[in-house]
């Protein structure tokens, strides 16, 4: 069946349907490495794990404060945004 995902280090304008477990034909990593390979903090969150991927994102399972509040990180390679045209602040704004 496949869906639509975009290479993490190699980002391209194509849209063909690919499995998680398909290939970047560029580096040779499945599209589903960022949900296996995780960092364990990004800035002041702390990664519990991953929660899905998108065609150009991954979202992970985080803790913040010193109270572990439970948060969504989405995070998205500069380069992604760059190739697409995409306005950071904006997306945040809308979402």
């Amino acid at each position: 069946m496949g869906d639509k995902y975009c290479c993490f280090l190699h980002p391209k304008k194509d849209h063909s349907l690919k499995e998680l477990t398909d290939v970047c034909p560029d580096c040779g990593k499945t599209y589903d490495f960022p949900l296996h390979s995780y960092p364990k903090s990004i800035r002041d969150f702390n990664i519990q794990g991953p929660a899905g991927r998108g065609f150009y994102g991954v979202t992970y399972r985080a803790i913040r404060g010193r109270f572990g509040e439970l948060r969504a990180v989405k995070v998205i390679p500069k380069a992604v945004y760059q190739l697409f045209g995409k306005d950071f602040a904006k997306e945040c704004q809308s979402h």
